[in-house]
């Protein structure tokens, strides 16, 4: 089993690093990984020597228990801040096993501040996508993703939500030994002042029977149209006026 987490973990970061810009800046992006007992709660800011894996900035790696129920393998959270166009958090190689033989809880959160909104985008689309796979699940295991994007630019803000996307085992899925998790993308349109900054926040809720493990990952991200810009409807409209001046100027 800890091969299986550790390959998938390897591969997962490979392709997800490969693809997603770093930023410029240190200590605004942050992991926070919870079960429930505040004393077991483990805060990662971004580049803290001894929790954060990464030396680079805009991605976080955490690697160890949270409290005396969960393992989290590998944990690798990316963010794009401040963006150019696309704002885009990525939480991926969530890889978590419950080591105990009771069924549990735990909350993964990363979340990240100062993304700029173009001045020159119009309406601004929030989309969360999301899968994974569960293996040894317990009937009743649940496993939900949620995207925020918040214009007061705070930390863990949840001002505008993308639709909650959640997956819960049936018998079937424990006759088969595993949980296959695939959620459509899911986008939800907001507005925020145009030259303002925001944050975007990401949150994996993991409710696992004892001995499953959980192999998942899931991106927000937050993009516009341009103002001004012409729908394809309003194109047609205006070939036509302009076809129907042409006659009416020839007919003189």
């Amino acid at each position: 089993m800890a091969s299986r987490i550790s390959n998938f973990g390897i591969a997962a970061s490979a392709v997800t690093l490969a693809v997603l810009a770093t930023s410029a800046r240190a200590g605004l992006m942050e992991l926070s990984l919870l079960d429930g007992t505040p004393a077991d709660t483990v805060v990662v800011p971004d580049n803290t020597a001894g929790l954060d894996l990464s030396p680079t900035t805009g991605k976080i790696i955490f690697n160890g228990p949270v409290g005396s129920v969960f393992t989290t393998n590998i944990t690798v959270g990316t963010s794009n801040s401040p963006g150019v166009v696309t704002g885009k958090l990525q939480l991926s190689s969530i890889d978590v096993h419950n080591d105990t033989n009771v069924t549990a809880t735990l909350t993964i959160k990363l979340t990240d501040i100062d993304f700029n909104v173009p001045t020159y985008l119009d309406t601004l689309t929030l989309r969360s996508s999301f899968g994974g796979t569960e293996y040894n699940p317990s009937v009743g295991d649940e496993i939900s993703f949620q995207s925020y994007a918040d214009a007061s630019n705070v930390q863990y803000g949840t001002g505008t939500a993308a639709p909650f996307q959640d997956f819960i085992a049936t018998p079937g899925d424990v006759s088969a030994g595993q949980f296959s998790l695939t959620g459509p993308n899911t986008d939800v349109n907001t507005w925020f002042v145009y030259s303002s900054k925001y944050s975007m926040t990401a949150v994996v809720t993991l409710t696992l029977g004892p001995g499953a493990e959980a192999n998942i990952s899931g991106t927000t991200s937050l993009s516009g149209v341009e103002n001004g810009v012409p729908e394809p409807a309003s194109l047609g409209l205006l070939g036509l006026g302009a076809l129907g001046l042409f006659a009416r100027r020839r007919s003189r």
